[in-house]
């Protein structure tokens, strides 16, 4: 039986890539990867990789994030989506020789629960199932490398935001590294990094689960190294001004059709809105023009400076509007700095990736 894999990228096109149902699950993974390294995509440093058969199993390993599970009678009984981070062709390379690439055919009951999971986790779901106790990834070592920490701080910033915002019960003691080089990355040295690792490793003793707050971070890590993050929203319209002061709709949907349930997806040059049902990128901005976010009560709205000078505003309801507004401020204000910093280390020493 052949498996159709279709790959959604973030301008909106996609391409096809055939496959055989018997090949081993990690040969399906290398047939992904040797076609995105066939033609290097400037744009898709992140896709929604869509992989739909008869019968298929269940499974899913670090790189292959979107699964359809179809019924014998080819009804749809489960959809999960996760997210392929490609950072580069050697980066893409890489993932195929890493012997970590693991397929896992039976999946922990929380997994099932989530209809969209971004390495495991996102963000709502992520705190809950901390309360409830559960590991939400794996990790069989802890950050250690000089140039992992610099995500490792963001790690920990993204942790100690979240976990304050949403009052979690774990008491987080912030070091005074940390705090004054927040919001001024140029002041992150060597040795203040060590400081903020040894920081995030003492709030581990504040959690009578450990392993729990470590694979948090972690997750957060991986979050700030690939630079990519996935939201659940409700698009409720957006507004373009073509200028002279007048402020039109950019579309007239039926009103049925007015709400849309989508994803927002932030990475490290786009911000997309993808839908919930096709996965398929429904609106897609350059990260540069970004100008303003305001949050309300209900929803949540972000400006963007247009080329030709429109105005484009994309209008969200969000689950935790204020936290989730806190949140890409903090994605945008941090990240994009230390980021920076991280990538030059890679290019200096390229076996980091």
């Amino acid at each position: 039986m052949d498996v159709a894999i279709i790959v959604y990228l973030l301008d909106g096109s996609h391409v096809t890539i055939p496959a055989t149902q018997d090949m081993l699950v990690r040969d399906l993974k290398a047939a992904i990867v040797a076609r995105l390294c066939l033609k290097p995509l400037e744009a898709a440093t992140c896709g929604f990789f869509q992989i739909s058969a008869q019968g298929l199993d269940i499974f899913i390993s670090e790189d292959t994030m979107l699964v359809d599970v179809y019924s014998p009678k080819n009804r749809l009984i489960k959809r999960l989506l996760f997210t392929l981070i490609v950072p580069d062709v050697s980066g893409v390379r890489s993932v195929v020789e890493d012997s970590k690439l693991r397929a896992k055919c039976s999946l922990p009951e929380y997994y099932s629960e989530c209809s969209a999971v971004y390495r495991g986790m996102l963000i709502h779901h992520a705190l809950d199932k901390i309360r409830r106790g559960h590991v939400l990834a794996h990790s069989d070592r802890f950050l250690e490398g000089a140039s992992d920490l610099c995500c490792y701080f963001i790690a920990v910033k993204y942790g100690a935001l979240i976990l304050k915002l949403n009052q979690h019960i774990i008491p987080l003691e912030v070091s005074q590294d940390l705090k004054h080089t927040a919001w001024d990355p140029e002041a992150l040295t060597e040795s203040v990094m060590q400081g903020i690792y040894r920081d995030a490793r003492s709030l581990l003793k504040y959690s009578s689960q450990d392993a729990i707050l470590l694979d948090f971070l972690y997750c957060f890590s991986k979050l700030a190294l690939y630079d990519s993050l996935s939201i659940p929203a409700m698009w409720i319209g957006d507004l373009v001004n073509k200028g002279g002061g007048q402020t039109v709709k950019m579309t007239d949907r039926p009103d049925a059709e007015k709400s849309i349930h989508c994803y927002l997806l932030l990475t490290r040059e786009y911000i997309c809105l993808a839908s919930r049902d096709s996965m398929q990128i429904i609106k897609s901005v350059p990260v540069q023009s970004l100008r303003r976010l305001f949050y309300y009560s209900d929803y949540l709205s972000l400006y963007f400076s247009m080329p030709q000078g429109q105005e484009l505003y994309l209008n969200l309801s969000v689950i935790c509007t204020e936290n989730c507004a806190r949140l890409i401020e903090t994605y945008y204000t941090i990240s994009y700095h230390m980021l920076s910093r991280y990538r030059q280390t890679v290019e200096v020493t390229p076996g980091n990736w």
